[in-house]
């Protein structure tokens, strides 16, 4: 026979239903509160990001501007003509040739790229990277071997054979300087007086070409593979074939027709 639940036994379900309730709901409104506090944390880490991003941009654009200007700054001697044609101020000292060429001191690109800030802080730092690496490696070297490390051998090999350098770079030097003088000294003087001044021109050309071209073209080149130069002895050796090539050629340019003229 079933018994009755007594009215206390029911009261205490009752006030633990009621109790678990409450403790869920107080659960759920907490955790509502979190989702809340977290979308609030994210909008204004958001608008933070925005923040920052606009000023590191208008940082960027102000150091761009800054940049562009003071690069601008060594061309604002550059003034339109009447016509519309860009020309330079005159300089203080300058010099006109016969043939209307105007030759002006005026600064190289180099210089004119050092005037700009920017342009001496890069240079600036490649000079102390520079010089901490060097030191870095001493201190290195001293800490693992208890000395100094001063190996020259890389740079002995390099510029090995100077003595081959030298006397190649003698020959080209002699040649640029007397042969291409000579030889328009030669079609100078013979220019005015013969009737034949095409043939002349001609011939002299086509001998100083074949000049040239075994002193200064074919000369350096078996200097560097016959002898078997080191990497930089190569180099200094081409580049003054290069040099004296444009040496020679531009006094022949500028000299010829001044001869013919006069």
């Amino acid at each position: 026979m079933a018994t009755a639940e007594p009215p206390n036994g029911l009261w205490h379900r009752n006030n633990k239903a009621h109790q678990s309730d409450e403790l869920s709901s107080h659960a759920g409104s907490h955790d509502n509160v979190q989702e809340d506090n977290l979308r609030q944390w994210q909008k204004h880490a958001q608008k933070v990001k925005v923040k920052v991003l606009e000023q590191v941009q208008d940082q960027l654009s102000d150091i761009l501007d800054n940049a562009l200007t003071e690069s601008v700054q060594p061309f604002t001697h550059i003034q339109p003509t009447v016509n519309g044609k860009m020309t330079r101020k005159p300089s203080s000292r300058s010099q006109k040739m016969d043939n209307g060429k105007v030759f002006m001191d005026r600064a190289s690109l180099l210089d004119e790229l050092f005037e700009i800030s920017h342009i001496r802080t890069i240079y600036h730092m490649f000079i102390a990277v520079l010089l901490i690496f060097f030191l870095s490696t001493l201190a290195v070297d001293y800490i693992d071997q208890g000395r100094l490390v001063l190996e020259f051998d890389l740079l002995f090999f390099a510029f090995g054979k100077l003595g081959t350098v030298t006397w190649a770079w003698g020959v080209m030097f002699v040649y640029t300087l007397l042969v291409p003088y000579y030889t328009l000294v030669f079609w100078g003087s013979l220019y005015h007086s013969l009737s034949s001044k095409l043939g002349l021109s001609l011939g002299t050309g086509l001998i100083l070409c074949a000049v040239q071209t075994c002193v200064l073209g074919l000369f350096p080149i078996y200097t560097v593979v016959n002898n078997q130069l080191p990497p930089a002895s190569r180099f200094i050796v081409i580049l003054e074939q290069i040099r004296f090539l444009m040496k020679s050629y531009s006094f022949m340019r500028e000299t010829a027709p001044v001869v013919m003229r006069n």
